[in-house]
């Protein structure tokens, strides 16, 4: 598991946020899920049946009637219990949705926006 202080984006629990995960490799029928812990660069979720690294899936997180969140993503980590999703592609509504949710849960939430000055990776 990745040590917290290595990580560039804060990682927060979202309590009951459900989630809809569409695997390419599985076919197109949404799986619906409830995400463990979210952040600008990803998100965890329990495990996904037949999803292993490196599938691509597209995720779409509703954090409220209305709000949308649609996101291009890549199975990163698959675990007995854990799915992790690298996020790789959004657009600018989408990521205004996330970086708001990620605000909303996390302890600082202008931490969140001085993490957007720095890059996610190297």
């Amino acid at each position: 598991m990745m040590d917290q202080d290595k990580r560039r984006r804060t990682r927060v629990e979202v309590g009951s946020i459900r989630v809809q995960l569409v695997v390419s490799e599985l076919g197109e029928e949404p799986i619906e899920l409830a995400i463990r812990d979210v952040s600008l660069k990803g998100l965890s979720c329990p495990a996904v049946k037949g999803v292993t690294p490196g599938m691509n899936c597209v995720v779409t997180i509703t954090p409220g009637p209305g709000v949308e969140a649609r996101i291009k993503g890549v199975a990163a980590r698959c675990t007995e219990d854990l799915t992790a999703v690298d996020f790789q592609e959004m657009d600018a509504d989408s990521f205004y949705h996330l970086r708001r949710l990620v605000q909303l849960h996390a302890e600082d939430p202008d931490d969140i926006d001085t993490e957007l000055t720095t890059p996610a990776f190297d």
